[in-house]
């Protein structure tokens, strides 16, 4: 039998072909999701928010403070920051919040560029869109303890309904569930649904201390 060994250049340079010739998709979670959805989630939000400002120019720098001004006020303290669900929409805004400075053009729907995993006909599950839209509104709403429960307590049940509007269409062969990337961004939706439940019930102690 022949020597079958490829040098480490040349299969990197087969792999670079096969990528341009037919793209697949990358597999890998975004580490933002597996971070702020860990245990560890404070440090590792004030280690993104380090790296974001460090990646920043002065000027720009400026205009990402000013877009946290106007979302927390000028002492800027959030309910809940460094935890679970609150700390990966914050993450999402400082991103989101210097890719404006740097003068990119963001969309304000939608799913959230990057953090799922998008398949080549540019397919999402619903609860991607539903974890968007929620994600995005946390900043406005994370230091309104009565609107937050509200608010959280809504998009559970919307994802709950997700669920069951993809089943249907599974069934009746109108979306790719059998696809690897719809499988996985099906798993980090149930793992921000356990998390999304767990805020809750952050939320609903912190209220009953309160009372």
């Amino acid at each position: 039998m022949g020597n079958m060994h490829c040098p480490a250049e040349d299969a990197s340079h087969l792999a670079s072909l096969a990528r341009d010739v037919c793209p697949f998709p990358n597999y890998n979670p975004n580490p933002l999701f597996v971070n702020m959805l860990s245990p560890n989630s404070s440090l590792h939000l004030r280690k993104h928010y380090m790296e974001v400002q460090s990646s920043l120019t002065p000027m720009q720098l400026e205009d990402f403070t000013q877009g946290l001004r106007r979302t927390f006020g000028k002492e800027g303290k959030v309910t809940l920051g460094g935890v679970g669900v609150v700390a990966l929409s914050l993450a999402v805004l400082f991103d989101t919040l210097a890719k404006q400075a740097k003068g990119e053009c963001l969309s304000d729907s939608g799913p959230i560029p990057g953090l799922f995993i998008k398949n080549q006909r540019g397919y999402y599950p619903p609860h991607v869109y539903t974890i968007s839209e929620y994600l995005r509104l946390v900043p406005h709403i994370a230091n309104n303890p009565t609107m937050m429960r509200e608010e959280t307590e809504r998009y559970f049940k919307q994802l709950g309904l997700d669920d069951q509007s993809l089943a249907k269409l599974g069934e009746n062969h109108t979306v790719p569930l059998e696809e690897d990337t719809t499988t996985i961004n099906l798993m980090l939706g149930q793992f921000f649904l356990g998390h999304l439940n767990l805020h809750l019930v952050r939320i609903k102690n912190g209220q009953k201390r309160r009372q």
